[in-house]
């Protein structure tokens, strides 16, 4: 228990770093797409946050992959 605290604080860093590093790359990915479309995609996901558990009951999941993609091979 003696070095917790240090491997806490060390790991909270590191994590700040990556969060900030999936920041930034988000926000260079939305900027590559088109406004109405990140609208869309935004309003389906508040809808999906808004619904009452069990959710899969209530609506679609907007995290849901329609089709093929190459995480599904």
């Amino acid at each position: 228990m003696l070095f917790l605290g240090t491997t806490l604080l060390r790991k909270y860093k590191l994590a700040i770093a990556d969060w900030n590093l999936q920041v930034e790359g988000h926000r260079g990915f939305n900027a590559s797409l088109p406004p109405a479309l990140t609208r869309e995609w935004e309003a389906e996901v508040n809808l999906w946050e808004a619904a009452e558990f069990p959710k899969y009951k209530n609506s679609t999941s907007p995290y849901k992959v329609k089709g093929n993609c190459a995480s599904n091979l």
